[in-house]
């Protein structure tokens, strides 16, 4: 124990300066993007959630502007809207999410009829004081300052100017609600902080003033409750009913702002959108009037135009609406955590809203805390990431799980309690810490594996090495029985090369080639057992286990195909750098899935890994008959059936059932036509055929079979007229076999068996 401790404590101060890093670089801001994806993360996976307050939103969208036209809008059209939802939608409040400022008007409207304007829209929101009107802090030069914030610093209100406001006779400070948000404060674009109030000085009155933010407001009205209901404290704010008792607390960050609590997408099915436009063409037809400003004439149809319009107003019953620009060209958009792309930021403060009155506000923890989790996450992690031994395995295995563990608590707590554990920065810190300790492991591990190496690699297979030095153990002899999927290949009439290239020559191509193909065959997990000559043996499902190794075999074999066609082309293209018959290469390829005996091979002073038994040996006869077949693929009927069970990417073709020499049970035999994605449709047509003919064929109906067989050979993919150098075609060779059959039957007890006399 006392001979591991110093070992112990040297990975110890490794490890402790790397939360002190992360912890830095969440300090000063460096971690605030991944932070706020984080965040959204939290968000996504807890879901869309619902909320205890009616909110339907009512947008300045396309078709407002299309008919108000350009602005300034005349304020009456906002006053109507917002009339016919109090009286006729008996809503509880409403809020405008735009500053209808004193300021903003057009010198080409008589001053009469902006005062006209004016004067009717202020008579609405006179007399209906739930009626909300924006306020903001602009933030531009030479017109309002940006909005100051209390924070913990040393703070003067005297130094604090007006923010931007609604005219001055539309309501009193009593019925403006504060729209800025903190995008600052939240790092990035998404609103994700807004201060709850802001505070001002007015010279000229030396006054103070209190502008709450407008969801606040809302809520406040929506109650029923005047504007001296709401108590301020340095840690939350209370709305208090008339006995005092709070009706709603809302906890303040750094003394004045909330964090958004985002219920749903802005277009969510869980809350509900109308036009603008939408809820004065309701008022009027209420009063029986169409969409062309004509009154409708007809009893009955203005009756019905009446019920629907009820109808469409019952529905804001007891609802709050906001009302806020949704039309992009308006540009007061941007993304959410629901949303990637930007939404109209109306969409903040009803989710502001929301968390008023749901009380599901967004939890952080202390500073301390999330210190503290990030130096114990680190170390336990890292400690365990960095353990030697029999255990060591085991030990990396726990630190992965209690890394998945902690995520997976992260967003639990958000999804149950709204409760933010730090998530980049523990995890970041354990994760930082355990691959430092790694490589410095491995350091040490690549020292001892050089030595063994440097002892062991002059005579034995690199694989071989790689493996002791891994496992620990000494190499000996020895196999085990293990269902692979053996693979063979083997270019056809490589002799003629050898005739024909120098031996620089032959050395390079089959370099290139051999390459090209072993990368393929690596890639889809086949391990090369050896190459002879040009031949290539490779084994899928051993010695790393593949569970869809007969689908990787058969894939790797056209896409092997593809690839041969690739290097002709370029081996062509080269021009008198190859003689004629390199761009006329071709390889046939067998494969056969079943029991074979994988392992350690050889003599105790030279062995390899490799397999053999039955199947290997049936797996070599599918690549050498396939020259009987005129194909280039042949499988067993095995391989088929194990690799359809993970997907149909290829496509077989039933060839015969056969006994090969040296063997007495028969095969069932299929050819890979090619990659379904890569058959054209004249090669599935010649399929269909060939098994109809293949059907004929087997019920010993001769002359029906060889018909079909004859059309089916118009249409083969290799046929000579498409490729010379095919020897036949599979419709060929049944056509030649079924008229032997015709003139010497086999009999009626045949089974469909072929014995084949060469290998």
């Amino acid at each position: 124990m006392l001979k591991g401790f110093p070992d112990f404590l040297k990975r110890l101060l490794l490890i402790l300066p790397i939360p002190l890093i992360w912890l830095a670089l969440w300090h000063f801001g460096f971690l605030t993007f991944l932070e706020n994806k984080a965040m959204d993360w939290r968000f996504r996976v807890r879901g869309e959630i619902d909320a205890p307050v009616k909110l339907i939103y009512v947008d300045l969208d396309a078709d407002t502007n299309r008919q108000f036209g350009e602005k300034p809008w005349p304020r009456v059209n906002y006053g109507r809207v917002a009339e016919y939802l109090l009286y006729f939608g008996k809503i509880k409040a409403i809020g405008f999410d735009l500053v209808m400022s004193q300021f903003v008007g057009s010198t080409l409207v008589p001053k009469e009829l902006i005062d006209h304007d004016v004067q009717q829209f202020a008579e609405v929101t006179r007399y209906y004081p739930n009626i909300i009107l924006a306020t903001a802090y602009t933030g531009e030069k030479g017109k309002q300052l940006p909005l100051v914030y209390i924070k913990k610093d040393k703070y003067d209100i005297k130094t604090n100017d007006r923010p931007e406001t609604p005219h001055p006779r539309f309501v009193g400070i009593e019925q403006m609600g504060l729209i800025n948000t903190d995008e600052q404060l939240s790092g990035g674009v998404v609103s994700r902080w807004v201060p709850c109030y802001a505070e001002s000085y007015f010279k000229p009155f030396d006054k103070e003033l209190v502008y709450y933010q407008i969801a606040l407001q809302l809520a406040r009205v929506s109650h029923g409750l005047p504007p001296d209901s709401i108590k301020r404290y340095d840690d939350r704010i209370d709305l208090v009913d008339l006995q005092g008792i709070p009706v709603i607390s809302i906890p303040l960050w750094e003394k004045q702002m909330l964090e958004v609590n985002y219920f749903s997408k802005f277009y969510s099915k869980k809350t509900p959108h109308y036009s603008m436009i939408t809820v004065a063409d309701a008022f009027d037809r209420l009063k029986g009037i169409k969409a062309n400003g004509v009154i409708e004439e007809d009893e009955a149809k203005a009756k019905k135009m009446k019920a629907e319009a009820e109808r469409f107003f019952a529905e804001f019953n007891d609802a709050i609406v906001l009302i806020g620009p949704t039309d992009p060209l308006l540009q007061d958009l941007a993304p959410s955590p629901f949303d990637d792309n930007p939404v109209p930021k109306v969409g903040v403060h009803g989710n502001v809203l929301k968390t008023i009155f749901s009380g599901l506000y967004i939890q952080r923890l202390p500073r301390w805390v999330k210190i503290g989790l990030t130096f114990l996450l680190t170390l336990i992690v890292a400690m365990m990431a960095t353990t030697t031994g029999k255990s060591g395995g085991l030990a990396k295995l726990a630190g992965g799980f209690i890394l998945v563990a902690y995520a997976f608590l992260v967003f639990w707590e958000f999804k149950e309690y709204h409760r933010v554990i730090p998530l980049i920065t523990p995890i970041g810190s354990a994760m930082s810490a355990s691959l430092i300790g790694a490589m410095v492991q491995l350091l040490i591990e690549e020292k001892q594996k050089g030595r063994i190496k440097g002892m062991f690699g002059t005579y034995l297979s690199p694989e071989l090495v790689n493996t002791m030095v891994e496992s620990g153990e000494e190499p000996h002899l020895g196999g085990e029985t293990a269902i692979i999927s053996a693979y063979f290949s083997d270019v056809q009439s490589f002799s003629a090369f050898s005739e024909k290239l120098t031996p620089e020559q032959l050395v390079d191509l089959m370099n290139e080639y051999l390459t090209a193909m072993s990368d393929i065959l690596m890639d889809e997990g086949c391990f090369v057992d050896k190459y002879i000559g040009d031949a290539i043996v490779g084994i899928f499902n051993a010695p790393v286990a593949l569970e869809d190794h007969a689908l990787r075999a058969c894939v790797s074999s056209q896409l092997m195909q593809k690839r041969q066609g690739e290097l002709r082309d370029k081996w062509k293209a080269e021009g008198d750098k190859w003689p004629t018959i390199v761009g006329q290469m071709q390889t046939r390829m067998g494969v056969n899935t079943g029991h074979a005996t994988v392992g350690n091979m050889g003599s105790e002073k030279k062995f390899n890994y490799t397999m053999m038994g039955d199947t290997v040996n049936l797996a070599a006869r599918c690549e050498s008959g396939a020259k009987a077949y005129g194909v280039y693929t042949m499988i067993t009927g095995e391989t088929k059936a194990e690799a359809e069970k993970f997907g149909d990417t290829c496509v077989f073709r039933y060839l015969d059932k056969i006994i090969v020499k040296g063997r007495t049970q028969p095969a069932v035999m299929y050819e890979i036509m090619g990659l379904r994605a890569d058959l054209t449709g004249e090669a599935f047509k010649c399929l269909r055929i060939f098994d109809d003919a293949m059907e004929k064929f087997l019920a010993q109906e001769w002359d029906a079979a060889i018909e079909l067989f004859e059309q089916a050979a118009l249409l083969e993919p290799n046929r000579p007229e498409l490729n010379p150098f095919a020897p036949t075609t599979p419709s060929k060779v049944l056509i030649e076999r079924a008229n032997d059959m015709k003139e010497n039957p086999p009999g009626a007890d045949w089974d469909g068996v072929y014995v084949m006399t060469s290998k």
